[in-house]
């Protein structure tokens, strides 16, 4: 069974490191079973990051709600929101 410590230790052998911007795609499934499920995941790759940020594509992980996670879908979609409010306040002038 993964624990914290030993997904911890796989991170760092795998070279992420406090400060690294780490983008996560991969299956929750494919870890096998896992001690504390998804929470320990992100709670486990946010103690090697530091204040690094960690970043995925998957929006609504069950069991993560209460972990800072970086959704690339979410950051895009504001990125673009932004840009179009931006384009039109240009347009008006």
């Amino acid at each position: 069974m993964l624990t914290s410590q030993g997904m911890e230790s796989d991170l760092r052998k795998l070279g992420i490191y406090p400060g690294d911007l780490p983008f996560i795609h991969s299956s929750f499934k494919s870890l096998g079973p896992v001690s504390g499920g998804v929470a320990m995941v992100v709670r486990a790759l946010e103690s090697v990051v530091g204040d690094g940020l960690v970043g995925t594509q998957q929006r609504g992980l069950v069991g993560a709600s209460d972990c800072r996670l970086f959704d690339m879908a979410e950051f895009v979609d504001t990125l673009v929101a932004e840009a179009r409010s931006d384009a039109a306040a240009y347009l008006r002038r």
